[in-house]
């Protein structure tokens, strides 16, 4: 019988290859077609789809309705017609908005298949005795990951880091070496992205012009046969490989822990798996995921090692792997790496297994020490490009960690929370693991901290130019686990409200992650992409209602302590009205957004930064540029030249004011300038701006307001000769 259900399954699967391998060559779209790579790919993943779903009912799994399952295929079918005639049927509206939609069409059919096959696995949460979780658990999310791969890969290049690394992995699947001076002469770079490359800052160079990359060589080096074999597709599958192999991995870390309640794992994993970040780094080239993989599999070792008393040399060796290949992804992992060694030590019992960890620890030393020396010989630096004050953690201020680590949660466009809110639930499972499985909590704290702790206070601790929450992703297996005893019980109202309020924000802004990739790449400006697209729409400053730690405001201290409280105290609400709390919770997701937008356009302005998008400039430009290194160590503002203006609408809180404005005067070269003052068309006050070149707090008092709605700036000359431009940064209106 299981015998002819894989002859079944295989069937399937080689149908819907051959399928995809048609659609290739009929499909009447072009390669400019954002759908393309969906619809040829389409095939073969739902034949995987079909064959999840058959193995999992030969489990126990409970099947899908008949009904549910024919709504599934006509909305499908409905899909596929309108991507293929959408330029031919006369459809209106903007073309980007309308791929947009059926993007998020796929997308939300995509997730309801997910799920349903999901929850058909749940037999498998139940069967006692399994020491490694089923294949099936690294199955499930990888296709989810390859079925978002050709609209996320077409919309979104390889950024950041992502070129380097990947130039690397060219050189190696095809010069079999690490000099890049050839690859940047003949412009390689073009066969996986549409720009040419140049060496990033800190690259070293040979001595006869050889030019080596400051990223480390393991992971090219492991994507090399990948590339070598499908070019960049290759290394993006191999990519989602590993994170969904750090899924599978993170089920098997929770049966070493014996976190085996069906419910809580079974939604613990769905998170881990299928929202943000996992989801977004899932088909993208940085090393974080790699790192926690190593991470959860060293641990995983470690723990059943101690378990079951097995101290031979073999044990050790497949402990130590992935232990010593951290270093080799990132210096920085050596602190992970670590933290694993001690966290053996710890669990170990007997004299032969502390001596075998002590020499784990100093072979780890000794990989440390080679990795420096041969930085400090080929960069001149053991650092590479950083210098050693960006260790000194401790003499940081406690504000500057305080800042640090609530943005990895909180920050408006890096932060956890602000990208999958349903991860706010780690507040309460921090609460219950510290009363029930302390031991899984000190086990994650004791490997998280140091890595932390050394981040936390970094100029650009959200890891540049990256999506969200790029140094915290090695902790995300670790929350998972957190997760699992809380989400064993989801009966009371506060939790049903809370799971559903938190769900369906996040499921929204996953769809909105998904369909438009390059959202999640921010500027250290303290707003984000999606702030900045309301704030335009409703000309209002959206962004001071969230958290920043990048620009600190209010809010950045006002939201941890709040949620941290609401949250916590709804999981405990008395089990009363489950039903009519999980209708609130979906009314509060509509409701709350409703409320944030009416409050930012009826709150009298107080504060204006003027490079927000809200601001109107008739001229100037953005100061810092865009991509200055360390951009947070600048003063940002707006380069305001003479015979300009910026044009605020303000919501007036009375009839007069008293504004404040800090900006960098003129230059001596520059000359004088005046800064007029005006609300709407009349003019409130002229006020001379010396050449000095210096910045200061200009305060200008008792302003009447006249009842306009715009506030206008303007840089004057105050003489024919000069040619003036002022650096605003920011203002303050009081209200009188």
């Amino acid at each position: 019988m299981k015998g002819g259900r894989a002859v079944s399954a295989a069937r399937g699967l080689s149908l819907g290859a051959v399928l995809a391998i048609t659609t290739r060559f009929v499909l009447p779209l072009g390669p400019e077609d954002p759908f393309r790579g969906t619809l040829i790919a389409l095939p073969l993943i739902v034949a995987s789809f079909v064959a999840l779903g058959n193995w999992a009912i030969s489990r126990g799994g409970q099947p899908t309705p008949r009904e549910v399952v024919l709504v599934e295929w006509t909305f499908l079918a409905v899909l596929i017609l309108a991507a293929l005639g959408r330029n031919h049927l006369g459809l209106l509206g903007n073309p980007a908005t309308l791929d947009g939609v059926l993007a998020g069409g796929f997308l939300l059919l995509l997730g309801h298949r997910a799920l349903r096959t999901l929850i058909a696995l749940r037999p498998l949460f139940e069967e006692s005795g399994q020491k490694r979780p089923s294949s099936v658990f690294f199955s499930l999310p990888f296709l989810v990951y390859v079925a978002i791969l050709p609209w996320s890969s077409f919309h979104h290049a390889p950024d950041g880091d992502e070129p380097h690394y990947l130039l690397l992995t060219h050189s190696l699947a095809y010069d079999l070496e690490t000099d890049l001076a050839n690859n940047y002469a003949q412009g390689d770079s073009l066969a996986f992205m549409d720009r040419t490359l140049e060496p990033q800052l800190g690259d070293p160079v040979g001595p006869s012009g050889e030019m080596y990359s400051r990223h480390n060589v393991l992971l090219p080096l492991a994507l090399a046969p990948f590339y070598r074999l499908a070019g960049l597709a290759g290394v993006l599958v191999a990519m989602a490989a590993l994170a969904a192999a750090l899924v599978w991995a993170t089920l098997g870390l929770a049966m070493t822990y014996r976190l085996l309640d069906p419910t809580g794992s079974l939604w613990a994993y769905g998170i881990l798996a299928f929202t943000a970040p996992l989801l977004l780094y899932s088909y993208q080239v940085w090393v974080e995921v790699p790192a926690a993989l190593l991470t959860v599999l060293g641990l995983t070792l470690i723990l059943r090692a101690a378990e079951g008393k097995s101290h031979n040399w073999s044990t050790w060796v497949r402990i130590g792997l992935p232990i010593l290949a951290l270093p080799f992804l990132k210096i920085r992992f050596v602190l992970l790496a670590g933290s694993l060694v001690i966290l053996a030590s710890w669990h170990a019992g007997g004299s032969r297994a502390r001596r075998r960890t002590a020499l784990l620890l100093a072979l780890l030393g000794g990989v440390t020490a080679s990795i420096l020396l041969f930085n400090r010989f080929f960069f001149q630096n053991p650092l590479k490009y950083h210098d050693i004050d960006g260790l000194r953690a401790y003499a940081e201020s406690p504000i500057t960690y305080l800042k640090g680590f609530l943005g990895l949660f909180y920050d408006c466009a890096f932060g956890l929370f602000a990208f999958a809110p349903i991860w706010f639930l780690i507040v309460p499972a921090f609460l219950l693991l510290w009363n029930r499985h302390r031991r899984v909590l000190m086990d994650s704290l004791l490997v998280l901290t140091p890595y932390l702790m050394l981040l936390a206070p970094r100029g650009e601790w959200f890891g540049g130019w990256s999506p969200p929450f790029r140094y915290g992703v090695i902790a995300l297996p670790f929350m998972a686990l957190w997760l699992i005893p809380l989400l064993s019980d989801r009966e009371r109202g506060g939790r049903r409200f809370l799971i559903a309020a938190l769900g369906a924000a996040t499921l929204a802004l996953t769809l909105l992650w998904i369909v438009e990739p390059g959202w999640t790449y921010n500027l250290a400006h303290g707003r984000s992409h999606l702030l900045d697209y309301l704030s335009s729409a409703m000309k209002a400053d959206v962004a001071r209602f969230f958290p920043s730690s990048t620009r600190p405001r209010l809010a950045t201290w006002v939201w941890p302590p709040l949620t941290m409280l609401a949250v916590s105290m709804l999981w405990w609400v008395p089990k009363r009205g489950t039903s009519a709390a999980t209708a609130l919770g979906l009314c509060a997701v509509l409701l709350i957004p409703a409320l944030v937008a009416s409050s930012s356009q009826r709150r009298p302005t107080s504060v204006i930064e003027f490079e927000d998008p809200w601001v109107e400039t008739s001229g100037g430009q953005l100061h810092p540029e865009l991509w200055v290194v360390y951009r947070p160590h600048y003063r940002g503002g707006w380069v305001l030249p003479a015979g300009q203006s910026i044009s605020i609408p303000v919501v007036p809180g009375g009839s007069r004011f008293d504004l404040v404005v800090e900006l960098e005067e003129p230059s001596r070269a520059m000359g004088g300038a005046v800064l007029e003052i005006r609300s709407g068309s009349e003019i409130l006050k002229r006020r001379p701006l010396e050449p000095l070149g210096r910045w200061r707090r200009l305060r200008v008092s008792d302003l009447s307001w006249s009842g306009e709605e715009v506030l206008v700036l303007a840089i004057r000359r105050r003489s024919r000769d000069t040619d003036p431009e002022v650096l605003l940064d920011r203002a303050r209106l009081q209200w009188q």
